[in-house]
């Protein structure tokens, strides 16, 4: 188990990952809640002892398209 010091620096990691993506939105999704049987094949096809899915969401301007 992940100790509170350890979760902490984990924590500050993913912050400072995430800014430098750029995304505008994060969520994160137990692979066992979803009912899209594809989305969960795929994702454990990848990694198959995947537990979570994160999910990254960036708006694009139609300009850029």
């Amino acid at each position: 188990m992940v100790g509170k010091k350890s979760k902490v620096k984990i924590d500050t990691e993913v912050q400072e990952a995430l800014s430098k993506l750029e995304v505008d939105i994060v969520g994160v999704a137990r692979i066992d809640n979803t009912n899209d049987k594809k989305l969960k094949e795929a994702a454990l096809k990848l990694l198959p002892s995947a537990r979570s899915i994160v999910v990254l969401g960036m708006e694009v301007w139609p300009e850029f398209l």
